[in-house]
């Protein structure tokens, strides 16, 4: 440590110096600090507690990773925050009250705690540095990084640095050790200063202690933290136990210096530059500094005590970790809070209205106006509407304010110069409950109230519509023109009126309506002959005459709608504020939409049947139940293009496998063949008010992707994946336009089993092709042999019924007994000769053995005839053709039996019988069977004649040949003969 005389002689040479450049008063910064409040038009707090989600209601610090993720330590340990869940790191995982945290160039996070020493996280593993690695203490009050890479660590007893090979260090020149660091920050230039807790205030470069200073000259009070300009190297903010804050070069011991009070704000623990800003934590809460040197303290917030820790996540939000009361956000809302802003009382807005930069509203209890959304204004206006119930406020064409109260004032018109002209029974119009008014297309204005409709022009009344026109329901709550000029009117329980050229038509619930209590009719600007419906219970439209109700819209208790600039409509209801596509609300399918409501900022509830306004550039102002609030339907927007998707870990069966990311952000993760339950834990990072639509897919396995919102995000399982490579896909969208504002794709290989790869399916198909092969084999060879078994057996069956048969047939025809036998011999002679195989000779052979099978219906006494028959009989006689093809056909074993009896007696000239085939109509079995029969009818005896020589038979037939019979057949048959093989010894 240097010697404190030295440092003060050398500053106070150099003092004068430095004071020419650096100035004394609002020298702090090199840019003018912007005046928020932290809390301004459109921002709202959160604050996160062991009652609402956070697992403790301390926090000693908070920080973001680079992916996006929030870290927050407190003493019963490390907790993580995606925006939707808090995930706590307990001490089974070797972290335990936590006081300090720091994110390093490398995205590592860094872990002090208060009795455990130093951890680093390194994926999902933590490496530890405690009291056997070299630290005095184990209490780590900071962590901070230089240029270098090293990672230095102030404790309780000293301070030490981590080289880029996580070796641990102490200060080579023993410097600070034996002191209590209290805290320690690096600057852009990689230099480390800090702050002890007996009042030194130090700066270190290149490992070595450059300066140490003590606080006394000062005569500031003890130093508490330190927080290093980014702008100038070597300058610094110090805070102290009191409510100073100081502002000087460090290099020559804060000598030149601009000091700062902080008010109400004492005991002051970090001190925090972000976005411009000059923050302020202490025991007694937070603040800023502004432009002009002076600190605000933030009032309307939701932490005051014990504020230890400070940062601005990647949106902009702002984020305070207090040790008593948990951690607060501040972020930003798409809804301003006029009310707040303008501090107004709690109250019912029944309507609002700009007009000429002034805000009006319209109340239970007369007329507010406000300026600039900061303060209020008085006129002879409010007060003459003080204590009186005003419905609906509207600008007409001519630049005049109508307001419609409940008072003896009726319709009271504005005007710019300042006139007040009343609408009220002076003027003819009677009634003292005005609801709303509509300017019409010819300038007059039409006027809803409790006893129907009146139109004033000019101060008069000059018509009216009541019951006596036709509406029943005089209680008229809305009005609207339509482009021909038409005008319809809501009412309260009686349904819609359409007035049109002095007519009345009414539509109630036959016509379409679900309630017949119509709160609004608003045209569609952008839709032609569209005017939506508002009803107690749904929304409709009315278009050429016809009413449609919206069957799918998701609530039902709604007041009011605008129009977007995308397609989009957005209704006001009880529940918050919905987005939809307008075109599916037209088309009655399911309808996808969009919530805005306190979860989203929304800071008061759509009063009932409320009248709200929306300027030419889309803002609406809202009619609250407690106050008024604003936003835009076409800058609604809050960052869904910032929100951060990650995976960081893919889960195997209970194992944490980490998802590494390349340069374009793009992820990979490999995990073993024998993964059975695989879990994605995506994250949709956003800490906004904003709830985006999530869409996620496993590409490869998921068919279609899922939607979810991002508050719906979870952990998503899958179970028997394949080996191979998916790519999971998350996108945050917009729900309406199906715009994608961010993605991430994660590739996901799983490693092929063994029995997944080709080669492996190549060796099996192989050998199933060989043992397939074998099988079949096998079992062909058993079949065809049991099949032969069982041909022959069935063979030989048919043999012996045909045989059978043909004896059966032989007997019945005394005088050709052995006829078929005989026959079949001769046929099978000439089919053998003519080359048919054994199973067909056989099967030939059967066929002619039956023959004749249709004589056995022939009657015995023509069948028997001695002499020769009639034409009567010969008639009766040929028909034993058909009837033996009729016995024989229903035979499955062999359905060709039939043709030889069926057919045997065609001749190829056409000129046989019984249906007269000719040529290669007769079926060849029947040819064959036609020449044996011939040849048999004249080489034996019948009772008619008897039998012919056997030259003269061939002769004969030979004649025949190639008219009547076969010509081949019958020359194989003389060649039998010739050969000896016709024979009567032969043929036994």
């Amino acid at each position: 440590m240097k010697k404190r005389n030295r440092i003060i002689a050398l500053a106070l040479v150099i003092a004068m110096i430095i004071g020419l450049l650096v100035g004394v008063i609002g020298s702090f910064a090199k840019e003018p600090m912007r005046d928020v409040t932290g809390l301004e038009l459109g921002q709202t707090s959160v604050l996160y507690d062991s009652s609402i989600g956070l697992p403790t209601s301390e926090a000693n610090a908070v920080v973001q990773s680079k992916d996006g993720f929030i870290w927050i330590g407190s003493y019963s340990g490390l907790v993580r925050y995606d925006g939707n869940e808090f995930y706590r790191y307990d001490s089974s995982q070797g972290i335990s009250s936590v006081v300090s945290l720091y994110v390093d160039s490398k995205d590592r996070l860094w872990i002090g705690t208060n009795d455990g020493g130093a951890a680093v996280k390194v994926g999902e593993e933590f490496q530890f540095f405690s009291k056997s690695d070299g630290l005095r203490s184990a209490s780590v009050r900071s962590i901070a990084e230089d240029d270098r890479g090293n990672i230095y660590l102030a404790t309780t007893q000293g301070l030490y640095y981590i080289d880029p090979d996580m070796q641990l260090h102490d200060m080579p020149d023993g410097s600070l050790h034996d002191d209590f660091v209290y805290e320690i920050k690096n600057d852009s230039e990689g230099i480390i200063y800090g702050v002890t807790t007996d009042g030194h205030f130090f700066y270190v470069k290149d490992n070595a202690m450059v300066e140490c200073y003590d606080d006394t000259p000062l005569g500031i009070g003890n130093v508490t933290c330190i927080e290093p300009d980014p702008d100038r190297v070597g300058f610094v903010y110090l805070g102290t136990e009191g409510n100073t804050i100081i502002y000087g070069d460090i290099t020559v011991g804060m000598a030149t210096h601009s000091t700062y009070t902080t008010g109400e704000l004492s005991y002051i623990k970090a001190l925090r530059q972000a976005e411009g800003m000059l923050w302020v934590c202490s025991d007694s809460g937070i603040g800023y500094v502004d432009s002009r040197g002076l600190c605000k303290k933030l009032e309307k917030v939701d932490i005051n005590n014990s504020v230890d820790d400070m940062m601005v996540d990647y949106e902009g939000n702002y984020w305070f970790a207090s040790s008593r009361q948990g951690v607060m956000k501040i972020t930003k809302s798409i809804f301003t809070d006029i009310s707040r802003s303008a501090a107004l009382p709690g109250m019912v807005v029944n309507t609002t209205c700009m007009f000429d930069d002034l805000l009006y509203l319209g109340t239970d209890t007369g007329l507010v106006i406000v300026r600039n959304e900061t303060d209020t204004v008085e006129n002879e206006l409010t007060d003459m509407l003080k204590g009186i119930r005003i419905r609906s406020i509207k600008k007409d064409s001519k630049g005049n304010i109508l307001l419609s109260t409940y008072s003896e004032y009726g319709l009271v018109c504005y005007s710019q110069d300042g006139t007040i002209t009343c609408y009220d029974s002076k003027t003819g119009m009677n009634a003292t409950k005005v609801r709303t008014s509509c300017e019409l297309s010819d300038g007059s204005i039409a006027v809803s109230t409790n006893e129907g409709i009146y139109f004033v022009k000019d101060g008069k009344t000059i018509d009216k519509l009541d019951y006596s026109d036709g509406i029943i329901n005089t209680e008229i709550l809305t009005i609207c023109q339509t482009d021909d000029g038409s005008i319809l009117m809501g009412s309260d329980g009686g349904g819609l009126y359409l007035y049109k050229e002095n007519e009345i038509k009414h539509y109630g619930m036959e016509d379409g309506l679900e309630s017949e209590v119509i709160l609004r009719v608003k045209k569609d600007s952008q839709r032609e002959g569209i005017y939506w419906i508002i009803t107690s219970n749904s929304i409709a439209y009315y278009k050429d005459g016809v009413i449609t109700s919206i069957k799918n819209y998701p609530y039902s208790n709604n007041f009011d709608l605008f129009e977007g600039r995308m397609g989009d409509l957005w209704v006001l209801s009880s529940a918050g504020i919905y987005r939809v596509d307008a075109q599916q609300m037209l088309d009655n399918e399911e309808i996808d939409y969009t919530i805005f409501n306190s979860e989203n900022g929304l800071p008061y509830v759509t009063t009932a049947n409320s009248r709200n306004y929306m300027d030419e550039d889309g803002t609406v102002y809202i009619s609250g139940t407690n106050g008024v609030c604003s936003f835009n339907v076409t800058k609604y927007s809050i960052g869904e293009d910032q929100v951060k998707l990650t995976v960081p870990y893919v889960e195997v069966d209970g194992e944490h496998y980490e998802v590494k990311y390349d340069e374009s952000g793009k992820g990979k993760v490999t995990i073993p063949s024998s993964a059975k339950r695989v879990i994605v834990n995506g994250y949709a990072l956003t800490f906004s008010l904003n709830n985006p639509a999530i869409s996620y897919q496993l590409e490869g396995f998921d068919e279609e992707p899922t939607r979810v919102t991002r508050r719906e995000l979870g952990p998503v399982n899958y179970t028997n994946l394949s080996g191979g490579k998916y790519t999971y896909h998350l996108a945050t969208i917009d729900p309406i336009t199906e715009d994608v504002w961010s993605e991430l794709y994660i590739t996901i290989i799983k490693k092929k089993a063994f029995w997944e790869h080709i080669w492996f399916y190549v060796v099996m198909l192989v050998v199933l092709a060989i043992i397939a092969y074998f099988i079949i084999k096998n079992y062909i060879k058993r079949r065809t042999e049991a099949l032969e078994r069982k041909q022959k057996e069935t063979q030989k069956t048919l043999n012996s019924v045909v045989r059978a048969f043909a004896k059966a047939i032989d007997f019945k025809d005394r005088y050709t007994n052995g006829h078929s036998f005989r026959v079949a011999k001769y046929t099978k002679l000439l089919a053998k000769k003519l080359g048919y195989s054994d199973d067909e000779i056989q099967r030939i052979y059967n066929i002619a053995l039956l023959h004749d099978i249709g004589k056995i219906t022939i009657p015995d006494e023509i069948l028997n005839k001695p002499e020769a028959l009639n034409d009567e009989e010969y008639k009766i006689m040929k028909e034993h053709t058909s009837k033996g093809y009729e016995i024989l056909k229903e035979i499955d074993i062999d359905p060709d039996l039939a043709l030889g009896a069926g057919y045997h007696h065609e001749h190829l000239d056409g000129k046989g019988y019984p249906q007269g085939l000719s040529g290669d109509d007769i079926p060849m079995v029947a040819q064959l069977i036609a020449v044996a029969d011939t040849f048999d009818a004249m080489y034996s005896t019948r009772p008619y004649r008897k039998k012919m020589p056997l030259e003269e038979v061939i002769s004969e037939i030979r004649r025949v040949g190639g008219t009547q019979l076969n010509k081949e057949v019958v020359e194989s048959l003389v060649e039998l003969a010739q050969e000896g093989a016709l024979g009567a010894d032969k043929v036994k």
